[in-house]
């Protein structure tokens, strides 16, 4: 995972499961520094097993802790952490007994492995500011920028200031469907951006219609259309 990718999963399972109410803003908080508590609040424990599930260090499906993302995020960031503190949390996941797919049995499994390796894991997946502030540095343009659109990278991307179709954003953004290659690549781009098509090209239904949902769209007509196009 690139700083980008983990930002979205942190933001995402924020924004499922953080509850209105008083201590709204003092929980998001404490999410935000690793700090998961109240503990005894469903949740925190649901925000937890979320980042474990996308980031893909627990499988519902089989009720396993995969240690292999601990080391191919090391392997692409060596830098990030010493290999013997990852290593360590490497051995204390695969430690973990496969644990039932519910929230509470997953955060108290995992728990204990949070506290002792917290600050490995914010050095791995990208939440030491100082070791991602060069991540993104180092990428330039290769990587959203915090704040950006993805609608802006895309374009900066595939249609830099001064290269010969940058004019054909004039019609990209009255919606103008192009024939070529490199609007193709451009709309890939924006779509796997917003999550709509994974990293392995299937279209994600449930994040399209997450999006309508929250603006109160119907999505009636929308499942046709998406069922259309996963026939093809």
């Amino acid at each position: 995972f690139d700083p980008e990718e983990m930002h979205f999963i942190f933001t995402r399972c924020m924004e499922d499961n953080l509850k209105d109410g008083p201590d709204r803003v003092k929980t998001l908080l404490k999410w935000k520094e690793w700090v998961t508590e109240p503990r005894d609040d469903p949740a925190t424990h649901c925000f937890a097993k979320c980042v474990l599930e996308m980031s893909g260090l627990y499988d519902a499906a089989s009720g396993k802790f995969d240690a292999s993302v601990i080391e191919a995020q090391h392997k692409a960031y060596p830098n990030s952490e010493d290999k013997g503190k990852v290593d360590a949390l490497v051995k204390a996941v695969q430690a973990l007994p496969p644990t039932k797919n519910d929230c509470t049995a997953v955060f108290r499994a995992f728990g204990p492995v949070h506290m002792a390796h917290k600050a490995t894991s914010i050095n791995l997946f990208h939440d030491n500011k100082a070791l991602t502030k060069e991540i993104y540095e180092k990428l330039g343009k290769d990587i959203r920028q915090r704040k950006q659109s993805y609608f802006e990278f895309c374009e900066n991307k595939h249609y830099p200031v001064g290269s010969p179709k940058r004019s054909d954003l004039c019609k990209i953004r009255q919606y103008v469907v192009l024939d070529d290659a490199q609007f193709k690549q451009h709309t890939d781009c924006i779509m796997k951006g917003l999550r709509y098509i994974t990293k392995d090209n299937i279209l994600n239904c449930d994040e399209i219609k997450r999006d309508f949902k929250q603006v109160n769209k119907d999505t009636g007509a929308l499942e046709k259309v998406l069922n259309t196009c996963k026939a093809k």
